[in-house]
């Protein structure tokens, strides 16, 4: 059989890129409306030496951040050269999304692969959602690797999203950022 051409949509097209250097908030501004899904790729690290700390993720619909009706979970486990686990921890009507494990400890490096869905379609009933993992390695004498992965959605709104804001719950951020869209059709 002959096999015709797939019709368009699906690729990966690069929108922006950014970097930053001991940053107490990183924001994406460029949504870009005409894409469905939205991919931020962030290798960064957490300088410093402040402890455990997570990495939290809110949403612009132009006027401010909404700061509330954010639902979420996480699968996080790690590894070490003795043993492994992994737990599940599901969180209601939250400020923000958030991401960690042995949660962003200072000195590690991470890397943020995630996807954002309908971030800049509007209507009742569309919701806002991400999914994506959060790795992580020690830095320190017991070599591990943490990774999350996280889901979660916000149905605070129905207009479009246009701008992401990334924040330590303490401490700052060092790194890059690379912003992508991918259209269905």
């Amino acid at each position: 059989p002959e096999w015709a051409t797939a019709a368009g949509g699906g690729a990966l097209t690069f929108i922006a890129s950014g970097s930053f250097s001991t940053a107490s908030t990183v924001e994406i501004t460029n949504m870009s409306s005409g894409y469905d899904v939205h991919r931020l790729v962030m290798p960064f690290q957490r300088p410093g030496s402040s402890g455990n700390n997570e990495v939290q993720f809110t949403m612009s619909t132009g006027s401010s951040y909404v700061t509330s009706n954010y639902h979420w979970g996480q699968l996080g486990g790690s590894s070490s050269t003795t043993s492994g686990n992994a737990q599940w921890e599901g969180h209601e009507n939250t400020s923000s999304w958030g991401c960690y494990r042995d949660g962003g400890r200072a000195d590690y490096s991470f890397m943020l692969d995630f996807h954002f869905v309908n971030f800049t379609n509007t209507g009742t009933g569309v919701y806002k959602s991400m999914y994506g993992d959060c790795h992580s390695v020690n830095v320190d004498a017991s070599t591990r690797f943490h990774a999350n992965h996280l889901v979660g959605y916000n149905t605070n709104f129905t207009t479009a999203v246009d701008g992401l804001k990334i924040t330590p719950s303490s401490g700052t951020l060092t790194g890059n950022y690379y912003w992508y869209g991918i259209k269905r059709s």
